[in-house]
């Protein structure tokens, strides 16, 4: 009578992490709805959101690898509104595996992701590198992590809104 009840119970919780984590078989990646910075929250679940992304900041960490998914560098970088370089309120962070273009301190920046909470990727040090930069976070700080490329593609530059 265990035996059965432990098998169903272990595909259960087996099947909910795949799915929380987007792993195979779930990883389909959801259509992205175009979304403004003021107005995105983590209830979004796919993002399009344009921004002009601050590249002074760049915060490299490295994502462990997980079942189904290698070791990732990241790179985290403030987003704020469309042509905006003077503003320091931070509202979305953006996670990407491309690496920021070292001589470029900005750029105006179209990016699909997934929306999540910023406690989720900012720790201690990011958060305080972000304010010796004169950063300011808001309280519901949202990150947007880029979708990854198809399979088979490298990571190109980052699309530039015109």
């Amino acid at each position: 009578m265990i035996g059965p009840l432990f098998v169903v119970l272990a595909l259960g919780l087996m099947t909910w992490y795949l799915w929380l984590n987007r792993l195979p078989p779930f990883d389909a990646l959801p259509v992205p709805e175009p979304v403004t910075i003021q107005s995105v929250t983590v209830a979004h679940d796919g993002v399009r959101i344009e921004g002009t992304a601050h590249y002074p900041v760049r915060i490299r960490y490295v994502e462990p690898a997980r079942i189904g998914r290698p070791e990732q560098t990241r790179y985290l970088f403030p987003m704020l509104p469309l042509r905006d370089t003077m503003g320091r309120r931070v509202r979305v962070i953006i996670s990407s595996a491309r690496e920021p273009e070292h001589l470029v301190s900005y750029a105006d920046l179209t990016i699909d992701g997934f929306a999540r909470p910023g406690g989720a990727f900012l720790n201690g040090p990011a958060i305080d590198a972000l304010r010796r930069a004169g950063y300011t976070l808001e309280d519901d700080l949202v990150v947007i992590e880029e979708y990854p490329p198809p399979a088979g593609r490298p990571l190109e530059p980052a699309p530039a809104t015109p």
